[in-house]
């Protein structure tokens, strides 16, 4: 068992709440994959070399001519239309290189992104002492961790620079006629072997980053692994916090109504006060029991009530001294109290005829 499944002798036994993800997200405690975002990278510069070759290509040969006739730069450079000359090959350098600025920053942005890797942790920018501490600093790039990330950095050198010995290696047949092709030919060519070999580590680091997404996934979840005492702590906290109570209790509520509202279409009658107070009845005639109140509410929820009552045939009496009377003393669930008979008798008499027309129509 490792250290960190382990917290004061303790065993990590239980996932992270999402609570404790929360705040080690405000705290800057994310999980990202390096791998991806150097593959992102990687992808960006592919892109690059893909979308600007063709610019850099013709870059390089009119360099490589000004090189070969230097005479050339001086005579353009000083005659009448000189500064247009040095403007265009200033516009024609800017237009080869910025993709390769750009694409790489914006792949690993968007990584970033895919990954909610991005946050604002000002506790990350306060000063902290122990950040200036020698052995704490000793044992985070020393330590396993810093072994593992030093391994895996080396191995990934390893591994591109195999490959590009390999690379050199299979395309050398061809480097002595490469050399002596004329001067304009040869960036064309080089850039035909950059943007292969850029192709092949593109496809390496994807792999890598495939594995190491989940990997890192996994550690960080692990990382916040929980013992039975934090899991306990945390659920006191809660418990006491006003504002996970007032959403619980807005959650309950909102369960209820929605509930309440699902019961409408089986009540005998609603009984209203047409602006302010809705109370839905039903009433079993088999059982022989007092009719129950199954739905009520007040303005917004009295209008819903009367809107889903109307939608689903239930007839709608209009009494309103009965309706605030009823709204006031019966909760839902409840049987109307006695002396709300008589009105409810008549209410659900009402609701009958109603009913009753209705079959004839």
């Amino acid at each position: 068992m490792s250290e960190g499944d382990k917290d004061d002798g303790q065993e990590k036994s239980q996932d992270a709440s999402p609570a404790r993800m929360e705040k080690a997200r405000r705290d800057g405690d994310v999980s990202q994959s390096k791998e991806l975002n150097s593959a992102a990278s990687y992808i960006g510069l592919y892109l690059a070399i893909i979308l600007a070759g063709g610019a850099v290509s013709g870059l390089a040969t009119v360099l490589s001519s000004l090189l070969k006739y230097p005479e050339m730069i001086t005579e353009q450079a000083l005659n009448a239309s000189g500064g247009v000359f040095i403007q265009s090959l200033w516009m024609d350098t800017m237009n080869a290189v910025s993709l390769f600025f750009f694409l790489p920053a914006l792949a690993s942005l968007l990584a970033l992104i895919a990954q909610r890797a991005i946050t604002f942790a000002p506790s990350k920018i306060n000063p902290k002492f122990s950040r200036l501490s020698l052995t704490a600093n000793a044992k985070k790039k020393y330590g396993t961790q810093g072994l593992v990330e030093f391994a895996k950095s080396s191995l990934k050198l390893l591994v591109i620079f195999t490959l590009f010995g390999a690379f050199f290696m299979q395309r050398f047949s061809t480097l002595p006629a490469d050399v002596l092709s004329p001067a304009t030919a040869l960036p064309g060519r080089l850039l035909e072997e950059v943007t292969l070999f850029a192709g092949i580590v593109v496809l390496f680091s994807v792999g890598l980053a495939a594995i190491d997404l989940p990997w890192s996934q996994h550690q960080h979840a692990k990382r916040l692994r929980m013992t039975h005492e934090d899991a306990k702590k945390e659920s006191k906290e809660n418990d006491g916090d006003p504002t996970m109570k007032q959403n619980r209790r807005e959650r309950a509520q909102a369960i209820s109504q929605n509930k309440m509202l699902h019961d409408v279409p089986n009540a005998n009658v609603v009984i209203v006060n047409p602006t302010h107070y809705a109370v839905a009845l039903a009433w079993d005639r088999e059982a022989g029991a007092a009719p129950i109140c199954i739905a009520k509410g007040a303005d917004q929820l009295a209008a819903r009530i009367r809107e889903i009552a109307a939608v689903s045939g239930v007839p709608i009496q209009s009494d309103p001294p009965s309706a605030r009377a009823i709204f006031a003393s019966v909760d839902v669930g409840e049987e109307i109290q006695r002396e709300h008979y008589a009105v409810v008798a008549a209410a659900i008499h009402f609701a009958d005829k109603i009913r009753e027309k209705a079959k004839f129509r």
